[in-house]
């Protein structure tokens, strides 16, 4: 195989897992993107639940404009679970698909019809306990967290691949690199500088100097057979005009 040849070939591998690291790069940052507008709402959630406790309690206190925000507020949460199980393009949500994700997430919509149904008996007049509302506040904000960190870890463990593939990547390119240095240092670069010095030395009339010898059939090769044939000819030649001239 003739060294450009071979030098292409080096020069498609590094090419191919350029592209390979590239499209790491594109699947590591699309995940984070993704998993980061889950988690951020995720952990609005946990803020949504404390403040509809609080709007509840102030519209049950007398103050009746209140009412309105809450149900903003109680709709919003609504709206975001059912996003992360349906889907909402407003939202710029998919239907999570990861199964523990969606056990969670289910759990927290059973605990919040339960939920929903106490704040709004609370706002219709109902007696209520207060550490009722607290004790199902907080198992709301609780499940919240939980399902935001499970949003976190599994943005982490799905970023993984990606990352390995990254790195994998760049310490192939570093070795294919430096091995397609090391071909052409002993390839082309060292034979030519020898090659150079004898026709250095040929062109100044030494046509005595030692012949290369390169096994290689590529286009070094071919170069160094042919300074070889020259320098026969130009020993037979002179050789003649010698014999010629002693005669």
């Amino acid at each position: 195989m003739s060294v450009r040849l071979r030098f292409t070939a080096l020069l498609m591998i590094i090419v191919i897992i350029n592209g390979i690291v590239g499209l790491s790069i594109f699947s590591y940052i699309n995940t984070q993107k993704e998993y980061s507008r889950y988690i951020n709402l995720a952990g609005r959630q946990r803020a949504l639940a404390q403040k509809m406790t609080k709007e509840v309690l102030l519209f049950r206190e007398g103050y009746a404009d209140i009412k309105a925000e809450f149900g903003r507020t109680r709709a919003l949460f609504e709206k975001t679970l059912l996003g992360f199980l349906e889907g909402d393009p407003e939202q710029g949500l998919e239907s999570v698909k990861n199964n523990l994700l969606r056990e969670q997430l289910n759990e927290m919509l059973v605990l919040w019809k339960e939920h929903k149904e106490y704040l709004n008996l609370i706002v219709q007049g109902s007696s209520y306990s207060g550490q009722d509302l607290n004790d199902q506040t907080m198992k709301i904000f609780e499940k919240a967290d939980a399902i935001t960190r499970s949003f976190e870890e599994t943005a982490q463990k799905e970023a993984v691949g990606p990352f390995r593939l990254l790195v994998g990547g760049v310490l192939l390119i570093t070795i294919f690199a430096l091995g397609g240095w090391l071909f052409l240092d002993r390839k082309a670069i060292k034979p030519l500088a020898v090659l150079s010095g004898r026709v250095e030395k040929i062109a100044g009339g030494d046509l005595l100097v030692e012949k290369m010898q390169y096994k290689s059939q590529d286009e070094i090769g071919i170069l160094i057979k042919a300074l070889n044939s020259l320098q026969d000819n130009f020993q037979k030649i002179i050789l003649k005009v010698v014999e010629t001239t002693a005669g």
